[in-house]
């Protein structure tokens, strides 16, 4: 507290993140750089990759909640929250990690894809939201569930892949 005061949030940050987990290191960071002053000044300062020093520990933060089946969702939050064009990629493959879990009792209604699916919609990621359609597809069509593998492809406008399974169905019938 002495060192805030004396304006060495810097120091503070330091020995703090000794003691306590990147939660604090990720929003410590986002409150100072808040809270005015010449140490706000710092941390809100572009670094090399053109983040900030708030923002590079609000993403490595992310990072660390993204490794974690229980935590994938939250990362997703915080990123679309705090950093939505530098943390887009990982909240993409946060979202594509999300999309490949499977349940235990794995059933044709494909829960997991379709959660992650519309969250990729809802923050307005079409590549993302388009390559979990694909991967949907094809894991129901691997699992014989031909009807939701064409409705898959139909939601992300996939003509092409739909005509390919299309020609794969009628050549197995013909078989």
């Amino acid at each position: 507290l002495l060192a805030v005061m004396a304006g060495d949030a810097q120091g503070v940050v330091s020995v703090c993140s000794r003691h306590l987990d990147a939660w604090f290191m990720a929003y410590s960071t986002a409150m100072l750089s808040r809270s005015g002053g010449a140490q706000a000044d710092v941390l809100r300062r572009p670094t090399a990759s053109g983040a900030s020093q708030s923002e590079l520990y609000m993403l490595e933060y992310c990072s660390a909640l993204s490794t974690s089946k229980r935590t994938r969702h939250l990362a997703v939050s915080v990123l679309a929250a705090c950093s939505p064009q530098r943390g887009s990629e990982m909240i993409s493959q946060a979202l594509m990690r999300m999309a490949v879990e499977e349940d235990v009792d794995e059933t044709e209604d494909d829960a997991h894809a379709r959660a992650a699916y519309a969250r990729a919609v809802e923050l307005n990621l079409p590549s993302t939201s388009a390559r979990i359609a694909r991967m949907a597809s094809e894991r129901a069509r691997a699992n014989g569930y031909v009807a939701l593998a064409f409705d898959w492809l139909r939601e992300c406008g996939d003509l092409h892949g739909s005509d390919m399974l299309a020609r794969g169905v009628a050549r197995v019938a013909e078989s």
